[in-house]
C-alpha cells in the first residue's frame, strides 16, 4: 500500500516537474521517538520490510532524493544513527539497494544529533556517510543564525583542506546535485 500511495504521489509530481524526497531512510515507522528530541533507537522495532518501498520504488526509477533518518538500529550500525552511517547510507541504500539519487539529511540541528556529535563533527560525519545535501533549518535552541549556510560551507571547505573529507566526495555530490537538477 506504501508503494502503491507512494508511486501515485511522485508520479503526480514528476508531471508537474516537481522532485520529490522519500524519507526517512531506512523507514522511520518503527521509531517510538522524536528525533527532534533524541535518537530514536529502532534496535528493537525495526522490520527489514520498512526496506521495501524504497528499492520498490527505487527499481521503478521513482526515487531522485531520499531523506537519511536521524534513527539508529544497533544490529545494523552500533555507533551511528543513519544520517551518519556508512553502514545505512552507502552499504545499504547505495550498494544493496543501487540508489544513485540524492542522499539529503535531516536537520541536522534535531537533538538527535546537536546533543550528541558537535556541529563540525556531524557535518563532516555526515558527507563522508554519503548525504549530498546538509539541511540545517535554523530553528536551534540558540536562536536563528544568519550565518548558518556559511558555516555549514566553511567546515565542508576547510575539512577538505584538512583531508577530513575526499575532495572524490564533494565532486560525487556536485554531480547527483546536478543531475538532479538537470531532471
Amino acid at each position: 500500500e506504501v508503494v502503491n500511495q507512494s508511486r501515485v504521489f511522485i508520479e503526480n509530481h514528476f508531471k508537474n516537474n516537481i522532485i520529490t524526497v522519500e524519507k526517512h531512510f531506512p523507514g522511520q515507522g518503527s521509531a517510538t521517538k522524536d528525533t527532534h528530541l533524541g535518537i530514536a533507537d529502532v534496535t528493537d522495532t525495526y522490520k527489514k520490510e520498512e526496506l521495501f518501498p524504497y528499492q520498490k520504488l527505487n527499481d521503478e526509477g521513482l526515487l531522485n532524493a531520499v531523506m537519511a533518518a536521524h534513527i539508529i538500529n544497533k544490529k545494523i550500525d552500533n555507533r551511528y544513527p543513519a544520517t551518519l552511517s556508512k553502514i545505512f547510507l552507502q552499504d545499504i541504500l547505495r550498494d544493496q539497494m543501487g540508489f544513485k539519487g540524492v542522499i539529503i539529511s535531516d536537520d541536522m540541528q534535531m537533538a538527535a544529533i546537536s546533543n550528541n556529535y558537535k556541529f563540525d563533527e556531524a557535518v563532516i560525519m555526515a558527507v563522508n556517510a554519503g548525504v549530498d545535501i546538509i539541511y540545517m533549518f535554523n530553528n536551534s535552541p540558540s536562536g536563528y543564525d544568519k550565518d548558518i549556510a556559511y558555516k555549514v560551507r566553511d567546515t565542508i571547505f576547510n575539512a577538505v583542506k584538512e583531508n577530513k573529507i575526499e575532495e572524490k566526495r564533494i565532486i560525487e555530490s556536485y554531480n547527483r546535485i546536478l543531475n538532479l537538477k538537470k531532471q
